[in-house]
C-alpha cells in the first residue's frame, strides 16, 4: 500500500496548533480545499512564517513525515540517549580466582588478606560534532502553498537535505566504526572461505555454527580489549540470543537465509532479527562479523535545530546538529569472519 502524503490538512493542522495563538489568530484550520487561504498569512507576514518553519522543523518534520527517512539497518546497535557529559564508563571484572582451602593458621591468616576484584574500565567519549544545513528562500516557501504537491515537494526536500543525510552518515559511521577496527587488527579473526556454492556455502555455516557456540563458554579469545591495547585477559562469554551477526549483502545471497539460520538452530524469524545486511566492509575479504550486541557502543549526545533569518536575501538557514558517540566496547565478543587472502 502506498504510504499516506506527507504534506496533509492534519499536517498543516498540527503545525497551527502547536503554533501559537497569534498564529492561530490568522491562519485558518485546513481543509483539503483551501490550501492556498492556509498559505497566504503565512508567506505575507513574517511571523506567521517564521512560526510555521520552526515548528515544521523542530516537531512535524521529526514526528510525521519519520516514514520517509531511509532507514539505518545498523541503527538497532545504537543504545539510549546520553544526554548529559562527555564520558561514559564501563567496568568489566574477571571472575574471581580458585584458591585452595587451608584449614590451618596459614589458611585463617588470609582472612585479613585483601582480594581485589580484577576489575578494568573502558571510556567512552562523545567523537562526533556534526551540522547539516539548508537554507529555505521566500519564494519556495511561496511556491510550497501552490498545490498540496508542491508543499510535498517542498518537505521532503528538507528531509532529504537533514534527516536523510544525518541517517545516511549513522550508517557509514557505524560501519567504518567495525571497518576500521578490522583493518587496524582490533579484532580477533577467523577465517573461512567465501560461499560461492553449495560446498563453499555449507563450509561457511559450519564456521559460524562452531563460532556461536564457542561464543556461549567462558573464554579470553574472543574479546577484543587486548587487541584494543588492555594489558590482562578478560573472561567473557555470549548467550545464544545476545548474538548478533553482520553479514555482507553477497554473502547472505550466497549462503541463504535458511542455511544462515540452521547455523544457530533458530527459527528463519530468529534469525532474521539478529541478521544485519551490509554492503560491504571496508576490508574485502571480510564476510561477516559475529558480536555480542553490546559490543558496540553507540549512543546519541545531541539532535537539536538551530535556526537564522536573514531579512537581507529574505532566507530561512536551518542547522541540524547530530552529536555521537561511536566506540567498541572491548569487553564484548566480536570476532570478523575473513576469507583468505
Amino acid at each position: 500500500m502506498a504510504n499516506k502524503p506527507i504534506a496533509t490538512p492534519e499536517m498543516l493542522n498540527a503545525v497551527r496548533e502547536s503554533a501559537g495563538a497569534a498564529y492561530q489568530a490568522s491562519v485558518p484550520v485546513a481543509t483539503i480545499a483551501n490550501l492556498q487561504d492556509v498559505g497566504n498569512p503565512i508567506i505575507t507576514y513574517s511571523a506567521n512564517a517564521n512560526a510555521f518553519l520552526n515548528t515544521l522543523m523542530n516537531k512535524i518534520v521529526a514526528t510525521i513525515v519519520r516514514r520517509a527517512i531511509w532507514e539505518n539497518p545498523l541503527q538497532i546497535l545504537r543504545k539510549e540517549a546520553m544526554p548529559l557529559g562527555m564520558d561514559v564508563e564501563e567496568v568489566h571484572t574477571n571472575p574471581a580466582k580458585e584458591q585452595d582451602y587451608d584449614g590451618t593458621e596459614t589458611g585463617m591468616a588470609d582472612l585479613l588478606k585483601m582480594h581485589k576484584p580484577d576489575s578494568v574500565a573502558a571510556w567512552y567519549r562523545m567523537n562526533r560534532q556534526s551540522k547539516y544545513s539548508v537554507t529555505i528562500n521566500n519564494d519556495q516557501l511561496s511556491q510550497a502553498f501552490v498545490s498540496w504537491a508542491n508543499l510535498e515537494a517542498f518537505i521532503g526536500q528538507i528531509v532529504d537535505s537533514l534527516y536523510n543525510a544525518n541517517t545516511i552518515d549513522e550508517f557509514k559511521y557505524t560501519k567504518q566504526l567495525v571497518s576500521d577496527a578490522i583493518t587496524g587488527d582490533k579484532l580477533v579473526t577467523i577465517e573461512a572461505a567465501a560461499p560461492v556454492d553449495a560446498t563453499t556455502g555449507r563450509a561457511f555455516q559450519v564456521a559460524l555454527r562452531n563460532l556461536s557456540m564457542q561464543f556461549t563458554f567462558p573464554s579470553i579469545k574472543y574479546n577484543p580489549y587486548k587487541k584494543m591495547g588492555g594489558t590482562t585477559d578478560r573472561t567473557t562469554w555470549t548467550k545464544m540470543e545476545d548474538q548478533i551477526i553482520l553479514i555482507r549483502a553477497d554473502v547472505a545471497a550466497n549462503v541463504g537465509v535458511e542455511v544462515l539460520s540452521a547455523a544457530f538452530n533458530i527459527s528463519y524469524t530468529d534469525y532474521l532479527a539478529r541478521q544485519i545486511i551490509v554492503d560491504d566492509f571496508a576490508s574485502e575479504n571480510t564476510l561477516a562479523v559475529l558480536a555480542d550486541k553490546k559490543a558496540f557502543y553507540i549512543s546519541e549526545k545531541l539532535r537539536k535545530f538551530a535556526e537564522f533569518y536573514n531579512p537581507s536575501a529574505l532566507n530561512w538557514q536551518y542547522y541540524y546538529h547530530a552529536w555521537d558517540t561511536f566506540s567498541l566496547a572491548p569487553f564484548y565478543n566480536c570476532v570478523a569472519i575473513k576469507s583468505p587472502a
